[in-house]
Formats: C-alpha cells, structure tokens, sequence
C-alpha cells in the first residue's frame, strides 16, 4: 500500500513540473490543452478527452475541468450541444450523431482542479480544442 501511494505522489509531482506559483499563491499552468483521445460519435456516440500536459507531452488523468460540447454537420449547423461537470472524460451520447462533421469542446473555466490536491491550476485563458472528425 505504501509503495502505491508513493508512486501516486510521485506521478503527481511529475505532472505539477510546468506548473509556476505566482506571488499571491496561485499556481497557473499555460502548457495545458484540452485534447481528443478517442472517438465514435458517428457510430456508438463516444467520445474520450483530457487535459494534456504540452510539455510532457501527455494526458495528466488527475486534473478536470467543467466543459461543454458542440457538434457541428457538414454545413456548419450545429446538431448537438451538452454541458459536463468535467468528473467523467468520457462520454457517452444518448445516440449516435450520423451527421457529425466536426466537434468543439470547450473549458467552462479558465482553470483546471487537481482531484489529488483540491488546488486550482489557471491556465492562459479558457481552454478549447476543434476536431474534425474522420
């Protein structure tokens, strides 16, 4: 058990290496994104994102944020919108969006929270990433 947990805190303070604290205390992180793992929304209706870390060049599994999503179709129109509380990274639609051209998936805040630490990282600004989808 104590190996587990040192290698929990380990992993987390590997994650926190870009992370700067400012003067009044605050800790803000600008090499933070918003980025698509996976995704099915034609065909099952999911779709897998995260907060990735640029400058280690992976997915920090620890850190949400609240976020909405907006489906667009090949015109431009958009067909599908939803608010997350940002808990799950993985979502689930109701059915399966046929029409869907592209995603944008967009930050609520402009800051994510450790689930580890309960601390607020502010990013530079509000987080959003486009995707076109294959």
């Amino acid at each position: 058990m104590r190996i587990i947990l040192c290698i929990s805190f380990l992993i987390a303070s590997l994650s926190s290496i870009a992370q700067v604290q400012r003067e009044d205390g605050t800790w803000y992180d600008e090499n933070l994104a918003i980025r698509v793992m996976e995704e099915d929304i034609r065909n099952e209706g999911t779709l897998e994102i995260c907060i990735y870390s640029t400058t280690n060049d992976r997915c920090i599994h620890n850190l949400k944020t609240p976020y909405e999503v907006l489906v667009y179709n090949e015109d431009g129109e958009q067909i599908w919108n939803s608010a997350w509380t940002g808990q799950k990274m993985s979502i689930k639609f109701s059915t399966p969006l046929r029409g869907a051209a592209y995603i944008v998936v967009n930050a609520k805040n402009d800051y994510v929270v450790n689930t580890l630490t309960g601390e607020r990282i502010f990013t530079n600004g509000v987080m959003s990433v486009e995707y076109e989808i294959e």
